[in-house]
């Protein structure tokens, strides 16, 4: 049993997540002969004839089509469901149970839930770089096992999405630009930060998948009455960094509170009806990015305590516990 890597298996290690890196944020096009003869192997392992091969401009464009050949052939609609359940399930049986009972199960999960109706090859690898790597390290498969992860292996280097249907498949060519920020998440401000030929893409700060109009708004443009009424905690988080913290509260009339360390209480007047909201400034030390939450109370503590009896705690919270 490997209980620790050596410092050789450790470079082995970082080595191995570079290379998947730049493999799973792929911007060259798909290679579609090699990419059809790997699908090829999938059926022909499952006996079944190979398909019929679709190539379109993103994984969006992919489900669009699928939804326009499904509505002209909805008397197959059984025999398709069929096929995909019995992929599923062979794959599993054979990928999955065959070596959790070596591997305890690490990436079970993350294996079944992808067996759905589509499978994402490049973006969805880790499970199966995971098998890859503690083959190499010493852990040790049957003929079939190794035979089926070599297969799952060439189908991650060389396909993004794909969708597998009986006499059908849909291929997605991988996207055309994917930025990202020093931690390595999607991040691009006023554009896409993953952008499909077709047009199709997301929006993303920081990794936050955010609505497409925060994204184009320059910093300077945003509106801090907004960013305060978004909902979501994380995109609420993107937009004040993006706007910055002090330029936000420039912009509205407030006066602090009551402070304490890294927090502050702060009385913010949105408008003629609400005219003494409680929000709670505070500092996320992990990303070093600034907080506005909404909160009840008269002093920080009351603020800390008010958040914390929302998930069951009644005692006093101390702050750096709850950051």
């Amino acid at each position: 049993m490997i209980e620790k890597l050596s410092l050789s298996q450790e470079i082995l290690l970082q080595e191995t997540i570079e290379k998947w890196l730049v493999i799973g944020r792929s911007t060259l096009p798909i290679n579609i002969t090699k990419a059809e003869s790997i699908i090829n192997r999938f059926y022909k392992k499952l006996n079944i004839e190979k398909p019929n091969y679709f190539i379109f401009s993103s994984p969006l464009m992919c489900i669009l089509g699928w939804g326009t050949l499904e509505f002209s052939r909805k008397s197959n609609k059984d025999k398709e469901n069929q096929l995909w359940n019995q992929l599923g399930n062979q794959l599993w049986n054979q990928l999955g149970n065959q070596l959790e009972n070596q591997l305890e199960n690490q990436l079970g999960n993350q294996l079944e839930n992808q067996l759905w109706n589509y499978i994402v090859g490049n973006q969805w690898c880790y499970w199966k770089v995971f098998y890859s790597f503690v083959q190499q390290i010493g852990v040790t498969y049957s003929n079939n096992d190794q035979e089926l992860l070599n297969l799952w292996m060439d189908e991650a280097t060389h396909l993004h999405w794909w969708f597998p249907y009986e006499k059908t498949c849909l291929i997605s060519q991988n996207p055309i630009r994917l930025t990202m920020n020093s931690r390595g998440q999607l991040h691009a401000d006023e554009r896409m930060a993953i952008e499909y030929s077709d047009g199709w893409g997301l929006w993303s700060l920081n990794g936050v998948i955010m609505p497409e109009q925060f994204v184009k708004t320059p910093a300077e443009q945003l509106d801090p009455n907004v960013i305060l009424k978004e909902k979501n905690v994380e995109i609420r988080r993107e937009l004040i960094r993006k706007m910055g913290i002090e330029r936000c509260l420039n912009n509205l009339d407030y006066k602090t509170l009551d402070k304490r360390g890294e927090y502050e209480l702060l009385n913010i007047k949105l408008n003629d009806t609400v005219q003494n909201a409680r929000y709670l400034k505070m500092l996320n030390p992990s990303i070093g990015t600034w907080h506005l939450e909404g909160v009840e109370g008269n002093t920080v503590q009351e603020a800390l305590n008010w958040r914390a009896g929302r998930l069951g705690i009644k005692e006093d919270w101390n702050p750096s516990v709850l950051t």
